[in-house]
């Protein structure tokens, strides 16, 4: 998986899902997190020192705005 953007790189939102989701989709339009990349729930979550659960509302999120697949 590419490189994403650790918990200390960014100010953190008020929510762990708006920072999580800050970050992916900084990654993602800046090329950092490449198009086919796999993403994985808990690899994220550690990244971000937070728990699945935020990272998944964010996932959903992203996906609603067509920027990624979850399949």
């Amino acid at each position: 998986m590419s490189a994403v953007p650790q918990s200390g790189q960014a100010t953190r939102p008020a929510t762990s899902e708006k920072f999580v989701y800050h970050s992916l989709r900084s990654a993602i339009m800046s090329g950092q997190l490449a198009a086919g990349t796999r993403i994985v729930q808990n690899s994220i979550a550690a990244q971000h020192a937070t728990s699945v659960t935020p990272v998944r509302e964010a996932l959903r999120r992203l996906e609603t705005e067509g920027l990624i697949d979850l399949a």
